[in-house]
C-alpha cells in the first residue's frame, strides 16, 4: 500500500505547502520553492556571458507548476530579442521529462520577443539556457536576467515591476511524511492555526486546502505540558487519493529559572562566609518546575581562599531546570576592616580623697583589643584627661581615652574617677565655751557625760577616749564622742590640788552640769538630725 500511495504522490503529485518555514522546515536553496512575484529567474541561479550577443544558463534546476502555462518574454523588446533557447523540464525525482512541448511565438521585427507554454504533467523542475539577439547597438552596463527577461504563469508578459522577488513563504512538500514544530509550554498554540498555515494542491483538482482535515491531536490537551505530541493532517482528492501530514510539536520550556538574593555583601577579614551559608542567603524559582533553590550550586568561588584579605571577590552560582535552561547569578563580597577596636575595663574607678593613686596605675587596669590587629593597649591614647588636676577632690572626675586599628577605626571610652571623701566630720566646742577644767578627783567621763547630756541627745558613742585613765593627772585631754552619725570632740582639762573658786550656790557637779545643758540647749537641733 505504502508503494502504492508513493506512486499515486508522484502521479498526481499531491503536494503541502506549509507557511512560514522558517519555522517547520527551510531548505537552503530557493529552488524549491515557488517565487514570491510573479518572475521565476533567479539571478543568483544563472550565469551570463558574451558582449552584444549574452547568453545566459541555468545553474541548478528551478521550481515550476506541473500542466501550467508559462510566458518567457524579453521585458525591453527594444535591447534584447530571442535568438536561442533550450528549455528541459524534470520531475519531482529529479528524472528528465521526454515529454514533446509546444511553443507559441511572438515577435517583433521577425524576432522573437516572447514564447507561451505549457509544463509537462509530470515537471516539477525546469532549466533553460537562451541567446539574446540583441537590436541595434545599445550597450548595457551590467546584463541581469530578471531585468530583461522574464518567466511567469500565464499568456502575457507580467506587468509593473517583474524583477525576482525571492522564493516563496510556503515551501512545497513532496513525499514528506512528517515535520517538527516547536513551541513554548507558556505560549500555546491552536492546532487550527497550524492548519492555517498549510495549503493542498492536486495535480487534477488543483487548490484543495479546504479538504484538509486534522485526523490526530495529541497536542491540545498536553500544550501547557513538555513532551513531544503529534498532529496530524490529511487531505483526500477528488479520486480518493490521500496525503498525510504529522506534525510533532515539541513543547519546549525555554525560560531560565531565576536566582532571587543579593547582588553584594560586606565582611569583615576575621570572619568567614561558608557556601552553606551563602546559598542560604539565595532562591531560585523556574516558571515550569517551581522552586529549585535546593539545586542551586557554586560554580566559581574567589572568596574562599581570600577571605582574610581585604578586597572584593566574586561567587558564582547557578541552577537548571529540567529542561537545561540555565541561570546565574554573582555575588561579590568586600572584606574589609570595619570593626573599631574595643576598649575594656570598669566604667569608675573609686580612690579615697586621703590617697594619691598615679593616672597610670589607674590606666594599667584598661585593654584595648581589636578583631584584626589583636591587642593594641599600647595604642591608647588620652583624649580627656579632668583627674590628674584634682587627684584629691572629692567628686566624679572624667578620663576619656580613644584606639585606633591599623584600619582607622577609631573608638573612645570615659571612666569616672570617683574620689570619696572617708574623712569622719569631727564636732569641734569652742575652747571658751567647751573647755572643762576638772581637779584631779578622778571624775568619770561616763559621769560627765551622764550629768551633762540632754535627754534628746540619742545614743551617745565614744570613739577614742584620751581623758579616761588620766583622770586624775593634770593636763588636758580630747574624747571623741559620736551622736546621730555625727563626730564631737570634748576636750577635758584637769588641774592639780588647787581648786578653782566656787560660787557660793554651785557645787562642781553643778557648775558642770548648767554648763553641758545650756551647751546641749543650743545643739539640740543638730542631736535631732
Amino acid at each position: 500500500m505504502k508503494a502504492f500511495l508513493k506512486f499515486l504522490f508522484l502521479f498526481f503529485v499531491l503536494v503541502l505547502a506549509v507557511r512560514g518555514a522558517s519555522t517547520l522546515a527551510s531548505p537552503d536553496e530557493n529552488r524549491y520553492y515557488y517565487p514570491e512575484g510573479s518572475n521565476y529567474l533567479d539571478p543568483d541561479n544563472f550565469t551570463s556571458g558574451g558582449t552584444g550577443y549574452y547568453r545566459f544558463c541555468s545553474i541548478g534546476m528551478f521550481r515550476v507548476k506541473p500542466a501550467t502555462t508559462y510566458c518567457f518574454c524579453s521585458l525591453q523588446p527594444d535591447l534584447f530579442q530571442i535568438g536561442w533557447y533550450d528549455f528541459e523540464f524534470f520531475d519531482a525525482a529529479g528524472r528528465s521529462v521526454p515529454e514533446i512541448t509546444t511553443y507559441e511565438y511572438r515577435y517583433q521585427e521577425g524576432n522573437i520577443i516572447a514564447m507561451v507554454f505549457e509544463t509537462p504533467a509530470s515537471a516539477r523542475f525546469m532549466i533553460i539556457e537562451v541567446e539574446t539577439c540583441p537590436v541595434g547597438d545599445g550597450e548595457v552596463e551590467e546584463f541581469a536576467v530578471d531585468k530583461y527577461f522574464a518567466l511567469s504563469e500565464g499568456e502575457e508578459a507580467p506587468e509593473g515591476d517583474a524583477r525576482y522577488q525571492g522564493p516563496g513563504s510556503f515551501y512545497p512538500l513532496t513525499d514528506v511524511e512528517e515535520m517538527r514544530y516547536y513551541a513554548s509550554y507558556n505560549d500555546v498554540i491552536k492546532v487550527e492555526d497550524l492548519l492555517a498555515c498549510l495549503r493542498a494542491v492536486d495535480d487534477v483538482d488543483g487548490d484543495i486546502t479546504a479538504r484538509i482535515e486534522i485526523s490526530e491531536d495529541a497536542y491540545t490537551e498536553n500544550a501547557a505540558v513538555v513532551g513531544v505530541y503529534p498532529v496530524r493532517f490529511s487531505v483526500s482528492d477528488k479520486s480518493g487519493n490521500t496525503a498525510s501530514l504529522a506534525v510533532y510539536i515539541s513543547v519546549c520550556d525555554w525560560d531560565a529559572p531565576a536566582i532571587f538574593g543579593p547582588e553584594a555583601i560586606d565582611a569583615e577579614p576575621d570572619e568567614f562566609f561558608s557556601e552553606d551559608y551563602l546559598l542560604g542567603m539565595l532562591t531560585a524559582r523556574d516558571d515550569y518546575d517551581g522552586d529549585l533553590s535546593s539545586a542551586i550550586t557554586v560554580v566559581r568561588n574567589d572568596y574562599a581562599g581570600n577571605h582574610d584579605r581585604e578586597g572584593i571577590y566574586r561567587v558564582e552560582f547557578a541552577v537548571s531546570d529540567g529542561s537545561g535552561n540555565l541561570a546565574t547569578h554573582i555575588i561579590n563580597i568586600n572584606v574589609k576592616d570595619r570593626t573599631p577596636p574595643v576598649i575594656t575595663g570598669p566604667s569608675e574607678y573609686r580612690k579615697p580623697n586621703n590617697v594619691v593613686i598615679p593616672l597610670n596605675q589607674i590606666l594599667s587596669e584598661y585593654r584595648a583589643a581589636d578583631n584584626v590587629d589583636g591587642d593594641i593597649t599600647d595604642w591608647i591614647e588620652i583624649v580627656e584627661n579632668n583627674y590628674s588636676r584634682n587627684p584629691n577632690r572629692v567628686g566624679s572626675h572624667a578620663i576619656t581615652l580613644s584606639a585606633s586599628d591599623s584600619a582607622g577605626n577609631e573608638t573612645t571610652f570615659t571612666l569616672y574617677v570617683i574620689v570619696e571623701d572617708v574623712t569622719a566630720p569631727i564636732f569641734l566646742i569652742d575652747v571658751e565655751k567647751i573647755a572643762v577644767t576638772v581637779t584631779a578627783d578622778g571624775v568619770i567621763l561616763r559621769d560627765l557625760i551622764a550629768q551633762t547630756a540632754n535627754s534628746d541627745a540619742g545614743i551617745i558613742e565614744v570613739i577614742s577616749d584620751g581623758y579616761t585613765g588620766n583622770e586624775k593627772t593634770p593636763g588636758t585631754y580630747g574624747a571623741l564622742l559620736k551622736v546621730g552619725g555625727k563626730y564631737y570632740k570634748l576636750e577635758v582639762t584637769v588641774n592639780g590640788a588647787e581648786e578653782p573658786p566656787r560660787p557660793k550656790k554651785k557645787n562642781f557637779f553643778k557648775k558642770i552640769g548648767d554648763f553641758f545643758k545650756k551647751l546641749w540647749k543650743g545643739l539640740r537641733g543638730l542631736f535631732k538630725k
